[in-house]
């Protein structure tokens, strides 16, 4: 759906997944099936160095067995003075630091989160430090899709005690928390540098 607005809003679009299932534009722009944990991306990546002007990772790097290696090639395919927009489950939200603190999990990154592939949670610190030894400047870092701050049920007389949990940690973290920390997602902004500088 994403590829679709970005194609109809007059881009020229190229999109990878390690499977096609679903996907229905193929009529419109070009679908590159691609196992990135395999050597294929290794490969694509060889194929297509410096093609791309915006490479956009859109909630990928959390499935994947080596971020490093993904993130080597995403570099690998941008156009100098170009960018990578990466996005990534945020672990860094008042939510998912309790969760941690009495699960041992992070939010999104627990036993039923593996059946579609929640693998790898990446902190900021993580993104910003494989990003800074690749030498990708971090123009920006944003939350995409703010979640509630208070959760009400949807009968109002129900008790639901994960709702009201949600609910008491944010209200008393919401003054301390970064606002980029109080979203579902992350948002990465790099910007490949001209390494011949």
């Amino acid at each position: 759906a994403f590829s679709k607005k970005m194609y109809d809003n007059g881009y020229i679009v190229e999109c990878c997944d390690v499977t096609d299932a679903g996907f229905k534009f193929k009529d419109k722009f070009k679908f590159t099936k691609i196992d990135i944990n395999s050597d294929e991306f290794i490969n694509f990546c060889e194929t297509n160095e410096e093609n791309y002007d915006i490479i956009i990772s859109m909630e990928t790097i959390e499935h994947l067995e080596n971020p490093w290696r993904f993130m080597k090639g995403l570099k690998k395919l941008c156009k100098k003075e170009r960018y990578i927009i990466l996005t990534t489950p945020n672990i860094e939200s008042p939510c998912s630091k309790y969760s941690f603190v009495v699960s041992n999990k992070f939010f999104h990154f627990s036993e039923g989160n593996l059946s579609y592939g929640h693998i790898n949670p990446l902190t900021e610190f993580e993104i910003l430090l494989i990003g800074k030894n690749l030498r990708l400047t971090c123009e920006e870092v944003m939350g995409g899709g703010e979640y509630p701050i208070i959760w009400l049920p949807e009968n109002i007389i129900e008790f639901d005690l994960h709702k009201i949990t949600w609910t008491l940690l944010h209200l008393f973290a919401f003054p301390f928390c970064k606002k980029v920390n109080l979203s579902w997602c992350k948002i990465y902004v790099l910007k490949k540098q001209n390494d011949n500088l």
